[in-house]
């Protein structure tokens, strides 16, 4: 990836070309700040844990089609995480992927009650 540098929207990462010299296809269209969040996740997931010499895979999954930007799966050697950015994708309690929240995103009171707890992320970047 490299950087963008706008003046007319905000500045973001862009997808370099693929091997085969064709431009990457990148789904996302929002063009607000928060619709750069996921960049931010997995750059901040990444160096957290390789300064803690762990490494985990990365992608940007789109459950029941929600768009790309508001789920992030990170795959740790032991564990698998889904982060939800927003509110677009349902939390699933049971699945392989322990939920991890954004800020914006709820938790009903019974989801509380049964598991005691519940992984919530916040921004750190500058400005959010």
């Amino acid at each position: 990836m490299t950087t963008k540098l706008y003046t007319d929207r905000v500045c973001h990462f862009a997808h370099h070309p693929g091997p085969d010299g064709h431009p990457h296809l990148c789904g996302r269209r929002a063009r607000g700040m928060a619709s750069t969040d996921h960049l931010y996740v997995k750059a901040a997931a990444d160096a957290w844990l390789r300064g803690r010499g762990t490494q985990a895979g990365f992608d940007f999954v789109q459950p029941d089609g929600v768009p790309i930007g508001s789920v992030v799966d990170i795959q740790l050697p032991h564990k698998k995480l889904r982060v939800h950015l927003d509110r677009e994708a349902e939390p699933d309690w049971d699945a392989e992927h322990e939920p991890v929240l954004g800020v914006s995103v709820p938790v009903d009171s019974d989801t509380l009650i049964r598991r005691w707890y519940v992984h919530r992320g916040r921004r750190t970047r500058r400005g959010a």
